[in-house]
């Protein structure tokens, strides 16, 4: 059984048959996922990829293990940038709006 833990103390596990066919995804947070372990299960065939947006530093290109994971052919790397979506910068100019508002009726005596 391949097994490694995760740094939010959840445990990746999966069986010797189904290990050729585990991929890990992770889009949450960086630092969760021990890189080092990541990249020895991947490079000792325990695992078969892994999808990542999030590393344990940025930028991933100055951390030794997580730029040799970008650079691992069965890992796709990818930035994490959800914020960067047209919808996501209308939805946070918007809010910033409601709040400069806000703010204004509660400080206006008139």
């Amino acid at each position: 059984m391949l097994q490694f833990k995760l740094r939010c103390d959840a445990v990746f596990a999966c069986t010797a048959c189904s290990a050729r066919t585990a991929y890990l995804a992770n889009s949450a947070r960086g630092g969760i996922v021990d890189e080092e372990a990541l990249l020895n299960a991947l490079r000792e065939g325990k695992l078969n990829g892994a999808a990542l947006d999030v590393y344990e530093q940025q930028p991933p290109f100055e951390n030794k293990v997580s730029n040799k994971l970008i650079g691992d052919e069965k890992v796709i790397a990818t930035p994490h940038s959800i914020g960067q979506t047209i919808e996501a910068v209308e939805e946070k100019g918007g809010g910033v709006i409601k709040i400069i508002r806000d703010f204004i009726e509660r400080n206006n005596p008139n």
